[in-house]
């Protein structure tokens, strides 16, 4: 027979609340250390690929592929270089939205204006079978000669795209000859061009020559082989891994002096003053530039123009920087000298102001930008040199401050470089009071200030682009056009790519009706009307509500045809 043993009391009691604790950790703990554990990451992504030689398809190897994430704030970007079999792979890669780019010495991608991808990456994706094909460049090597046969130094060389809507729009490289005329344009896509050469200062024109007893000659802008209009230019076409010589020759013509002065500013005077003198419809590469020095009294003397009307601008070196003026009109010469020409200047204005949501919303202002819009084909400036820019940066409390804008009509456009900003568009603009959102507004002399309201509730559109068999199209160009009455704000066009599913989204726009295009490709702006009128009537009208989305199925449009 077993005797039970009673425990002591103590004891008892003691292995009583053990138990208690044990099973109060077991019931209440854990679920307190599941609850405030930090949550689980999502799962990695992987990129991998090969990049190929066209024609031919053999591996290519030291090709450049790199990652750029869409949200430049948070996101990652990756590196990777094609091996000896022109494979690459990129590994534990964060979720989201992506640009590839590719690049490497001697290469282009093949089939493509711009070597750039866009990709959704979801949770966990693996993408394993990316083909890139990249294919030699075309190279554009040659002389440029006076109208005696002789070597030009200093001439400036623009290959620009045959039949773009304009030279401007179409420029795609370009360089200046060296002592013995000679120059060389490469990293060209197969394709068709103009070539023009130009001289941009005096001191690299041969000796003076006189036409008709009277007048010096000078050169003109000359497209390839010898013409002055552009109508007349013969285009050169060019194929992959091509290196095509030509030599162009200047054609002269009867130029004339123009003597004045600059009146109305003092700051204009002294030393260091000098003249850029353009000529209106010159090209981005300042093709038809000159620059001329401006006497201490303000005095200046052109020694020789071209027939033409030009642009006139001053610049000044100091202590302080460089400081650039535009005269209040422009020149135009035609078949006589100028004497006592009077420029006045306008003198600097500045458009500052700030920008604030209609929520509330605190954004990362100076990860973003904005650009003061004429509107115009033919800007009077351009944002590289020699024209001061009209885009300026934000403060961190989302204010702004522009000098030196230039005098003119302009809309503001707010340029979101990170994705939460990509869902707001311009809401308002007001100037003194007044709404001037859709109108503009006019800079002339003094100081602007504007306040601009921002608002999240657009439309937002999305679809997915297909060709003729009904199969995705990757990097399709989709545009949102508004409507005519509003082609003139700049502000309201909106462009995408899709990714490799053939997806896109639109975010941010502002609510109205649109014009929905999908094109194959497009290098040229889209905001310019003579760019897309060839595609118009191709595409999907639709009208979009504020704080709606909208869904969308596009046909791509074959720019080629």
């Amino acid at each position: 027979m077993h005797s039970f043993r009673q425990p002591e009391p103590g004891k008892f009691i003691a292995h009583f609340y053990l138990s208690l604790v044990l099973l109060c950790i077991i019931l209440f703990t854990s679920p307190c250390v599941a609850q405030n554990a930090p949550p689980k990451e999502p799962p990695k992504c992987t990129v991998q690929g090969e990049v190929i030689h066209e024609p031919g398809g053999q591996p290519l190897k030291k090709a450049k592929v790199e990652l750029h994430p869409e949200d430049k704030e948070n996101g990652t970007a990756y590196k990777a270089t094609s091996d000896i079999e022109g494979r690459f792979k990129f590994d534990k890669v964060e979720p989201g939205n992506y640009t590839l780019s590719l690049e490497r010495g001697g290469f282009l991608e093949a089939g493509k204006r711009h070597g750039s991808h866009t990709l959704t990456l979801q949770p966990g994706q693996e993408i394993k079978d990316l083909l890139l094909r990249m294919q030699p460049s075309a190279v554009i090597t040659g002389r440029v000669l006076d109208d005696d046969g002789d070597p030009l130094p200093g001439v400036n060389v623009i290959v620009s795209k045959y039949g773009a809507s304009s030279l401007q729009r179409g420029v795609v490289g370009g360089g200046f000859t060296d002592d013995v005329g000679e120059y060389r344009v490469g990293n060209l896509r197969p394709g068709r061009y103009l070539i023009q050469a130009a001289l941009t200062s005096y001191s690299a024109e041969p000796e003076a020559k006189v036409a008709d007893g009277t007048n010096e000659t000078a050169p003109y802008p000359t497209y390839y082989p010898a013409a002055t209009d552009k109508s007349q230019a013969a285009p050169v076409e060019l194929h992959a891994g091509d290196e095509v010589p030509i030599n162009i020759t200047l054609s002269y013509g009867p130029a004339y002096k123009v003597r004045g002065s600059i009146t109305g500013l003092p700051e204009l005077t002294g030393a260091n003053v000098n003249m850029i003198v353009r000529l209106k419809d010159a090209s981005l590469s300042q093709a038809g530039e000159f620059v001329v020095s401006v006497k201490a009294d303000g005095s200046f003397e052109i020694p020789k123009l071209l027939p033409g009307e030009y642009r006139i601008m001053f610049f000044k070196m100091d202590g302080s920087g460089f400081h650039l003026y535009q005269a209040a009109q422009t020149i135009e010469v035609k078949d006589v000298d100028l004497d006592n020409v009077r420029l006045s200047s306008e003198a600097d204005s500045e458009v500052s102001g700030r920008f604030r949501t209609d929520n509330g919303e605190t954004l990362t202002w100076p990860l973003l930008s904005l650009t003061l819009d004429s509107g115009e084909r033919d800007a009077q400036y351009d944002f590289d040199w020699p024209g001061p820019s009209t885009r300026g940066q934000f403060k961190s409390d989302g204010t702004f401050d522009m000098k030196k804008v230039p005098p003119g009509n302009y809309r503001v456009t707010f340029n979101s470089d990170t994705p939460a900003a990509r869902t707001y568009y311009v809401k308002s603009v007001s100037l003194g009071g007044q709404d001037v959102t859709a109108s503009g507004f006019s800079v002339s002399r003094g100081t602007w200030l504007l306040d601009v309201v921002l608002s999240s509730d657009g439309a937002t559109l999305e679809g997915a682009v297909v060709d003729s068999k009904d199969q995705p199209v990757s990097d399709a160009v989709v545009i949102a056009l508004p409507s005519l009455e509003n082609r003139k704000r700049r502000d309201l066009f909106k462009k995408v790519s899709t990714d490799q599913r053939g997806h896109f989204v639109l975010r941010g726009i502002r609510p109205g009706e649109y014009t929905i295009l999908a094109l194959d490709e497009l290098d040229e702006d889209y905001r310019d009307p003579d760019v897309v009128k060839p595609f118009e009537d191709r595409g999907q009208t639709v009208r979009l509500e504020k704080d709606q989305g909208t869904a969308l199925a596009l046909k791509v449009i074959q720019t080629s045809e």
